[in-house]
């Protein structure tokens, strides 16, 4: 059989399109409305800024991120995996509240999307501030305040700030900074001027608040004790002074060896000594100034008045027409050695010594009185230089605490009598200053200088002292005199804050506020004196140790 040969197919050029235009692709249609989604980048621009208990958190917000999440720990190397979490931040801030105070915490962030979770930032380190000293306290000495508060978590400073005005800030307050402990001596100040202080502390997270103002005032002495003699009940009655309001709290009595009329004191604060027959001696608690008999009694020493050297070493005596000089023990505080010194006085009434115990007055209350000045000598011997005459006495002189400056009550001619003194010689200052009234009882100097305090006509006065020549303004009265003083004591303090009346007509004790600028004084507190007679007061001031 023959094959036929066919003949090849030819398309068109037409129909091939037509073939191409109907037949499908093989990948199919592709949906041009779907995008690929990526992980967001890592972010950056971490910050942060603390308080005490929280802490603000803040970056740049990343393109394509929903949320954010926070990781944080209190060790530096803080990751996705070991870090607490804070998760689903919408915003690209956060505040981390109810954290430890003055503590370091660190931190990552990280962004997210539906594509997953970025790579972390950079760590991130900062600490809390320290809280506020919660107690600070003030206690004042010689010159110095002392200040001491407890120490604050995650502070490794502090700051104080100081001023002599009550209201001191961080602006206003003189700065002393860097210190590594929880105290300080603030020294070279003022005696008698208050100074108010803030603390903040210091950490690695900044300063703390402030804390609230306290104040100290320096003085010259830590505590001050006065004793007055009952010679009624035989008793010797101590009273505490509170060094910052002048008030008075009465102490437990103490029975003496028979009627007490006069008392002295050591210039130490470590003995009190009360004149009866005999002589007895008593150590002062250093705190709570109650005296405990020590040593042994002597029968064979009596005095009306009796001073002291400044370094404890001898003590002058009077008694009536004589002055005796006695060594003292600086362990047991008993006298011994027994030495006239000074005879032929008509009235021996008062001894002073001067704060250098280089010069001793002697007030002889005859007609007329005079005062004789002495020298001392390193042995306690004793040189009498030219007397003074000062009227008709009543018996009472003080001396100014720069010992320039020494003053005399005359009873008869109600006036006082200004001396000056230089190296132990003494000058008549002018004439004699009247009184307020008649018969000065008493005269004082007050701790400061400014001012010299008189009874007078039951009444208190005041002058004021010129500082450079020693005389004196003319008398004002001055506070309000709860019973008429008549006849008493009265003494000043070395603060120069208050001075102290002992009425031994009406046996009460009174203390006084001075104001410093006008003299003025003002009743603090009224106390009774047991006993209807009493003897002379004491003041003993305890120094810093």
């Amino acid at each position: 059989m023959k094959l036929v040969k066919k003949a090849p197919i030819k398309l068109s050029l037409l129909s091939l399109l037509l073939i191409l235009l109907v037949t499908p692709s093989c990948g199919g249609e592709k949906d041009s409305s779907t995008t690929t989604t990526s992980v967001p980048a890592a972010p950056t621009g971490l910050t942060a800024s603390a308080s005490t208990t929280s802490i603000a958190l803040s970056w740049t917000a990343v393109d394509g991120a929903t949320s954010y999440t926070l990781y944080y720990g209190t060790t530096t190397g803080v990751t996705v995996d070991n870090g607490s979490s804070i998760s689903a931040l919408t915003s690209t801030s956060y505040q981390h509240e109810n954290l430890t105070t003055g503590k370091t915490y660190y931190y990552i962030v990280t962004a997210s999307n539906d594509a997953g979770e970025s790579t972390p930032s950079s760590e991130l380190s900062i600490a809390t501030t320290p809280s506020g000293v919660s107690t600070f306290t003030v206690s004042p000495g010689n010159a110095k305040n002392t200040l001491s508060w407890p120490a604050v978590d995650g502070a490794s400073s502090y700051t104080l700030y100081h001023s002599t005005s009550s209201g001191v800030t961080t602006a206003n307050g003189t700065k002393i900074d860097n210190i590594a402990i929880t105290s300080y001596s603030h020294t070279g100040l003022t005696n008698n001027t208050t100074y108010y202080y803030l603390l903040t502390a210091s950490g690695s997270g900044g300063n703390s608040t402030v804390s609230k103002e306290v104040s100290g005032t320096p003085r010259k002495v830590q505590r001050m004790f006065l004793y007055a003699a009952d010679q009624t009940a035989a008793k010797i009655r101590p009273y505490a002074i509170n060094m910052d309001s002048g008030a008075l709290t009465v102490g437990t009595d103490v029975s003496t060896q028979a009627s007490p009329y006069n008392l002295g004191v050591d210039p130490s604060g470590k003995f009190l000594y009360s004149s009866a027959s005999p002589l007895r001696v008593y150590t002062i608690d250093q705190t709570t100034g109650a005296p405990t008999v020590s040593g042994s009694d002597s029968n064979t020493i009596t005095f009306t008045n009796t001073a002291i050297l400044p370094n404890g070493s001898f003590a002058y005596t009077s008694n009536s027409s004589v002055m005796t000089r006695y060594a003292v023990n600086a362990s047991t505080g008993t006298f011994s050695s027994a030495s006239t010194v000074a005879s032929g006085f008509s009235a021996l009434s008062k001894v002073l010594v001067d704060s250098t115990g280089s010069y001793l007055f002697a007030l002889d209350t005859a007609t007329p009185s005079v005062v004789r000045p002495y020298s001392i000598n390193t042995s306690g011997g004793i040189s009498a230089g030219a007397t003074i005459n000062v009227g008709n006495s009543s018996g009472d002189m003080a001396l100014s605490p720069n010992d320039s400056f020494l003053y005399v009550s005359n009873g008869s001619s109600s006036s006082i009598s200004q001396l000056s003194i230089s190296n132990g010689v003494l000058s008549t200052i002018g004439s004699a200053v009247a009184t307020g009234g008649s018969g000065p009882s008493a005269v004082t100097v007050d701790g400061s200088g400014l001012f010299l305090y008189e009874i007078s006509a039951n009444t208190l006065y005041v002058h004021t002292i010129n500082q450079t020549t020693g005389a004196l303004g003319a008398a004002t009265a001055t506070g309000a005199v709860s019973k008429a003083p008549g006849t008493g004591y009265l003494i000043s303090e070395p603060t120069g804050r208050f001075i102290f009346l002992l009425n031994s007509t009406g046996t009460t004790l009174t203390s006084y506020s001075i104001n410093s600028t006008t003299g003025v004084l003002t009743a603090i507190s009224t106390l009774s004196v047991a006993g209807s007679n009493t003897g002379n007061l004491i003041l003993v001031s305890i120094p810093w140790s």
